[in-house]
C-alpha cells in the first residue's frame, strides 16, 4: 500500500507541475496577444495622425491604404485567435 501512495503522489505531483506549467505558458501568451493588439493599436493610430497631418492627395491616399490594411490584418489574426480558441469548459 505504501508503495502505491507513493506512486500515486509521484503522479499528482507530475499534474500539479504540469498545471502550473501550462499556466505559465497562458500568462506569457495573453502577455504577448495584449501587447500585439496594443502595438497594432498604436500603428493604426500612428498612420491616421500622418495623414490628418495634412499631405497631398497622392499621399494620403497611400496612409488610407496602409491602414486598412493594419485594420484587415488586426481583424484576420483576431478571428484567428478566436477560431483557435478552444471552448472554455
Amino acid at each position: 500500500m505504501l508503495t502505491f501512495t507513493r506512486k500515486l503522489l509521484a503522479v499528482l505531483e507530475r499534474i500539479a507541475m504540469s498545471i502550473e506549467t501550462a499556466t505559465a505558458d497562458l500568462t506569457k501568451l495573453t502577455d504577448v496577444g495584449d501587447g500585439m493588439a496594443h502595438l497594432l493599436g498604436d500603428l493604426s493610430q500612428a498612420v491616421r495622425d500622418l495623414k490628418s497631418a495634412g499631405t497631398d492627395p497622392a499621399t494620403a491616399a497611400k496612409i488610407e491604404a496602409l491602414d486598412a490594411t493594419i485594420q484587415a490584418k488586426t481583424a484576420e489574426w483576431s478571428a484567428a485567435v478566436v477560431a483557435n480558441t478552444p471552448a472554455a469548459p
